[in-house]
């Protein structure tokens, strides 16, 4: 099973993600993240989006094997992943700079 969505390295640019990554987190401070997370994803992503990053995280799924069960092409589900990534980090940078304050 994989454990990150790929962005570990983009936690670094922003100083906002990376004080919730650093140790001694407020446990606090990580819930409010991982809802704001689950948030993004139920209303960001689309359908097709949801399901790539599903299978191939928690599915544990690779590409081809994800595309041959929506019966689409193993492309599709390369950008689907991507633009949910894209979206997921863009969409979460958003979210911490309007709430920066109850940090």
């Amino acid at each position: 099973m994989r454990t990150s969505l790929g962005l570990d390295d983009k936690w670094q640019k922003y100083p906002v993600f990376g004080d919730l990554m650093s140790e001694g987190t407020n446990t606090a401070k990580l819930r409010m993240a991982a809802d704001m997370l689950g948030k993004v994803v139920a209303c960001e992503l689309t359908e097709r989006q949801r399901q790539c990053l599903s299978m191939y995280y928690y599915g544990g799924l690779t590409m081809p094997e994800i595309a041959a069960e929506l019966g689409i092409n193993k492309s599709s589900v390369s950008r689907a992943i991507c633009r949910a990534k894209t979206r997921i980090e863009r969409s979460m940078k958003y979210a911490m700079q309007m709430n920066i304050e109850t940090f």
